[in-house]
């Protein structure tokens, strides 16, 4: 994609003058793919040091599961959007990221699924925020199955791309031709500055990882300065006040017991229509699950569980979050708690 290596855009400068951490922005609506894809990042690249912050609209910190950082390589803002969270607060926790591991190469910043990204980039490009990192590129995630009806239901889908420098496409394969080329009409009206890019295989992993470093308006250096201080964001008025996150509501469970994986298979084979994200970390009964817990990832027509050996300090409770519209949430709730047994 690009002729620059990840170890050439990534790895730290000898040139001391700009002691700044370089900051990518990732934004994208729920079940997009943003957490598999920094999964891919931190695979792919063990040499490089990353520092992570991810966001969670439910109170039990679920994505800091999900995403295979170390646990102190990786910051989690609870209990809201990051547009919505205190500058302060995000600006806090790349601080306290950077205290802690002062060779950081990278920081990777994943905003939950409902986030204005403006706010979040806001927060990199003034004051003591542009004066300790340095925004890279902002890199917009899109299921390419889900992207038309998102896009129609929540506005907040074409703010993301407006913004961004590259858009990343998930899933296209499973689309016909004629979807495609409508797909790539949509997104060239919706993100016109923006590089798309179209991913092989279930994740935007195939991508070059060298966006990391890359400058999308200088196609004969895509790994060049990015000379941000010109960005859009900085005309934008602050506008954290009045976001509304598109009316959805949010589903939450939490449970010491464990739960029984065909009761909870049929449940979310028969999930209100309204949900366009799940998450959880679970706790089968059984004794060939004994050693594992499982974490479930669930988007419109697609449920996945990933399996990880447990670990000492591990909690056994097991936690679900859905959030979406127009469903009932206690509803919801009961038939989840019906899947519990005392094991």
């Amino acid at each position: 994609m690009f002729s620059q290596t990840l170890m050439d855009t990534l790895m730290p400068s000898t040139d001391n003058t700009d002691k700044r951490v370089p900051v990518t922005v990732f934004t994208g609506f729920l079940g997009s793919g943003k957490s598999s894809y920094i999964n891919h990042l931190l695979s792919t690249a063990p040499h490089i040091r990353f520092g992570i912050v991810v966001n969670e609209f439910g109170a039990v910190p679920l994505e800091s599961e999900i995403v295979r950082a170390q646990a102190g390589d990786i910051m989690e803002l609870s209990n809201g959007c990051m547009c919505c969270v205190a500058r302060n607060d995000l600006l806090r926790a790349v601080k306290r990221l950077v205290r802690a591991d002062r060779k950081l190469d990278h920081i990777l910043v994943e905003a939950s699924g409902l986030s204005d990204p403006v706010p979040v980039a806001q927060t990199f490009l003034q004051g003591p925020g542009r004066k300790h990192f340095e925004l890279g590129p902002l890199v917009c995630l899109v299921d390419g199955t889900q992207f038309e009806e998102h896009a129609r239901e929540f506005d907040v889908v074409s703010t993301q791309l407006a913004f961004s420098d590259y858009v990343l496409v998930n899933r296209h394969e499973h689309l016909r031709p004629e979807a495609v080329s409508r797909l790539e009409s949509v997104l060239s009206q919706a993100a016109p500055e923006a590089r798309v890019l179209y991913a092989g295989g279930d994740t935007a992993g195939d991508i070059e990882l060298s966006i990391l470093g890359a400058d999308p308006r200088d196609s004969a250096d895509p790994a060049g300065d990015r000379g941000s201080g010109d960005r859009a964001m900085l005309r934008v008025p602050e506008r954290n006040e009045g976001h509304h996150h598109d009316a959805v509501v949010i589903s939450e469970y939490t449970t010491d017991r464990r739960i029984d994986s065909q009761r909870l298979g049929e449940v979310l084979k028969s999930l209100p229509p309204g949900i366009v994200r799940g998450k959880g970390v679970l706790h089968f009964a059984g004794r060939r699950y004994r050693r594992y817990r499982f974490i479930l990832q669930h988007t419109v027509g697609r449920t996945t569980f990933d399996a990880r050996r447990k670990k000492r300090n591990d909690s056994s409770q097991s936690h679900l979050l859905f959030i979406g519209r127009g469903f009932d949430t206690d509803e919801l709730r009961e038939r989840v708690a019906a899947c519990t047994v005392h094991d």
